[in-house]
């Protein structure tokens, strides 16, 4: 019983929506030309798709290079950067909230290259310091070795979390930003 009140639910919906009427209005019972109707509309449908998606990337492609002709004008400087390292985060909060987006695209650019460097940093003094020979590592070269090894990994740790805050900042504004591979 159910089946049939599906079959007259869907034949009713097919004959209202006009999909088999003829030119004068009656009802088409010829139903071999269906299917070319049905590949007509799917054509048409993908054409405008392809339009549409076209229009878009055309709208995104243009408003990046805005964006990034906008940030590129912004100039950061890595010792700016590094002079905020002192800053409390209520102090630089207070300091990104009355930066413009584009502003705050520059300086989390700049913090994402500070960051990878700081890595490589790491990076390099870890492997000398674990070459080391054990004993070497209580001379004095390798207290120096440790020491900049600790004062790199409290940068970044720095670094990361500031850049957590424009990232923040920036999220508001609707972008989204990550670090790869940090």
């Amino acid at each position: 019983m159910k089946h049939i009140g599906l079959i007259a639910c869907a034949v009713a919906t097919v004959l209202s929506t006009g999909f088999i009427k003829n030119e004068d209005g009656g009802l088409n019972t010829d139903l071999s030309g269906l299917s070319e109707k049905a590949e007509t509309a799917k054509a048409q449908a993908a054409t405008e798709v392809e339009k549409a998606t076209q229009q878009a990337e055309a709208v995104v492609a243009d408003a990046t290079a805005k964006a990034e002709a906008a940030v590129e004008a912004i100039t950061v400087k890595a010792e700016d950067i590094m002079a905020n390292l002192n800053l409390s985060p209520e102090a630089l909060k207070e300091m990104i909230g009355t930066m413009t987006p584009e502003s705050l695209m520059a300086y989390a650019e700049q913090y994402r290259i500070l960051l990878a460097e700081k890595k490589a940093q790491i990076s390099d003094l870890t492997t000398q310091y674990k070459e080391m020979a054990w004993y070497k590592r209580y001379s004095a070269k390798g207290k120096v070795v440790k020491e900049q090894l600790e004062a790199y990994k409290g940068q970044y740790d720095s670094l990361m979390e500031q850049f957590n805050l424009y990232a923040g900042k920036l999220k508001e504004f609707g972008v989204g930003l990550s670090v790869p591979g940090l």
